[in-house]
C-alpha cells in the first residue's frame, strides 16, 4: 500500500525529486504523491507529471501526520524551512529517500530526510546525515561523514574518513582528499580540491583550496 508524502518546494529540485519517487516506485510501490507546497506564489498551479502545487508551506498544517520531503538544496534555506514546519506541531514524517540507481553499503547509516540521487555511491561505515542532499554522480567513500543539513551538489568525490559539517555546501566538481575536513556551514567552490582543512563558516574556492572569505550568514 502506497503512503502518501508531499514534496516540499516547487522548483527544479522539487520536479527531480518527483522523479526520483516515481523511480523508486517502479522498483518498490512505496509512496503517492499529493503535490508540492511552495510559498512562492509565481509558482502558480504547477503541474508535473500529473502532480499540482496544493498550497503554501502552511498548507500543512491539515497534513500533521504526513511524509514530507525537503526538496531544497541550499541548507540554510532548508533549514529554516524545516523550523517553519516543525513550528507547527504536526507529527511529521521525513524518510530518507535514494535513488535506485545508487549504491549504498550496508553499514552505511543513512539519516531522516537524506536524499541519495541518481548514481551517487555511498560505501561502508559512513554516516550520511539528517537531510543531508547527496545529489548527482557523487562518490562518499569509507568512514566518511556528511553532516545534518549538508549539501554535496553534482559530481563531488570524498576521499575516505573525510569529514562534511552540518550545513556545508561542496559545490559541482569539488573533490575533499581523505581525511580532510570541510567546517560547518562552509561552502567549497566549483572544482574545488580540498587538500587542508576547511574551518567553519568560510568560502574555499580553487586548485588547492584557499579560504577567501566568511559566510555572511554564519551556520
Amino acid at each position: 500500500m502506497r503512503k502518501p508524502i508531499i514534496i516540499v518546494g516547487a522548483g527544479g529540485f522539487g520536479r527531480e525529486v518527483a522523479q526520483l519517487i516515481t523511480d523508486i516506485n517502479k522498483v518498490s510501490d512505496s509512496w503517492e504523491i499529493l503535490g508540492f507546497v511552495d510559498d512562492d506564489p509565481s509558482k502558480g498551479d504547477l503541474c508535473f507529471m500529473g502532480l499540482r502545487r496544493i498550497g503554501e508551506i502552511e498548507t500543512l498544517k491539515k497534513y500533521r501526520g504526513a511524509s514530507l520531503v525537503l526538496a531544497v538544496g541550499n541548507p540554510r534555506t532548508k533549514r529554516k524551512i524545516l523550523e517553519k514546519i516543525m513550528a507547527f506541531g504536526g507529527n511529521y514524517d521525513f524518510p530518507p529517500l535514494i535513488h535506485p540507481s545508487a549504491q549504498v553499503g550496508e553499514t552505511a547509516e543513512i539519516g531522516s530526510g537524506a536524499i541519495i540521487a541518481w548514481n551517487s555511491v555511498v560505501t561502508v561505515s559512513c554516516r550520511v546525515g539528517n537531510f543531508s542532499l547527496v545529489y548527482i554522480n557523487n562518490s562518499v567513500p569509507h568512514d566518511s561523514l556528511v553532516g545534518d543539513f549538508a549539501t554535496l551538489y553534482v559530481g563531488v568525490i570524498l576521499g575516505g574518513a573525510s569529514q562534511v559539517g552540518e550545513g556545508a555546501m561542496l559545490s559541482s566538481g569539488s573533490i575533499i582528499l581523505p581525511g580532510k575536513k570541510v567546517g560547518a556551514g562552509s561552502v567549497v567552490g566549483a572544482g574545488a580540491v580540498v587538500v587542508n582543512d576547511i574551518p567553519p563558516n568560510s568560502v574555499a574556492v580553487g586548485v588547492p583550496a584557499r579560504v577567501i572569505k566568511e559566510v555572511e550568514e554564519r551556520w
